[in-house]
Order: structure tokens, then sequence, then C-alpha cells
């Protein structure tokens, strides 16, 4: 989405692209707060507030900072130091653990998986990890 907004062809496509993008990441802030929310259940309003009050606060002083760098190197380049620094922020968000929440969703899906399969259907083989062949 981000990269598809810094080559846009003209200023109208970009105006568009930009409030999609604004919608996508508004969308995402309740679900930023119940995820905190998980990690530290017996504080939720803790949770709750530092999850929004950090992201509005960083996000502020990184707007003023990419203005700095617009007015130095112009906009373009802002554009694509956002989409640099998304990179290795999709990367963190990997590392997160799994919440109480996500390790019940597993086991109701491999418990619905199991109950769906046909009486007599044997067991699929476990594979190894990193192969699609079964491991023996």
């Amino acid at each position: 989405m981000l990269v598809a907004l810094v080559l846009a062809p003209s200023p109208l496509t970009a105006g568009l692209l930009t409030a999609v993008a604004g919608f996508l990441i508004i969308l995402t802030f309740s679900i930023t707060v119940v995820m905190s929310q998980e990690y530290l259940p017996s504080r939720l309003g803790l949770a709750s507030g530092v999850s929004l009050g950090l992201a509005i606060g960083v996000g502020g002083i990184a707007a003023a900072g990419m203005g700095v760098v617009a007015d130095a190197y112009g906009l373009r380049t802002v554009m694509w130091l956002i989409v640099a620094l998304a990179v290795p922020m999709v990367v963190l968000a990997r590392t997160l653990p799994v919440t109480r929440a996500e390790r019940r969703a597993q086991g109701v899906a491999a418990a619905t998986a199991i109950a769906a399969r046909p009486a007599g259907a044997a067991a699929p083989r476990a594979t190894a990890p990193g192969s699609a062949t079964p491991h023996p």
C-alpha cells in the first residue's frame, strides 16, 4: 500500500491512497488495545493507555522528524523512508509471543479439524519441520 502511494501517478490517486492508508491505520487501534490487554490482563487500563498513548506520542514525534527530513530531502524521500521503516516493524511484530486467546483459538481449530475428519479416515502423518513431506 505504501509503495503504491509513493509510486502514485497523480495527486488524486495519491490522495485516495492516503485516505485508504489512514483508514487502515486507524482500523488497527482497537486490535492493538485488545492485544495489549491480553499481554497485561491484570492491568487493563495501563495496557490501553500505554498502547494508544505510546502509538500517538511516537507518531507525533516521528511526524515532526519526517517533516525535517522532507524539508531537507523532499517528500518522496520521506515516503520511501516510511516504506523502509515498515519492514523491520513487521519483523519485530512477528516476534511477539502467542497470547492465551491465540492458544485457545488454535486448540479449537485443531479440535474442529479432528471432529470434521471422516470416521474411518486415518490421522494425517506429521511432517518434518520446514518440510512438506511426511516425517517417518
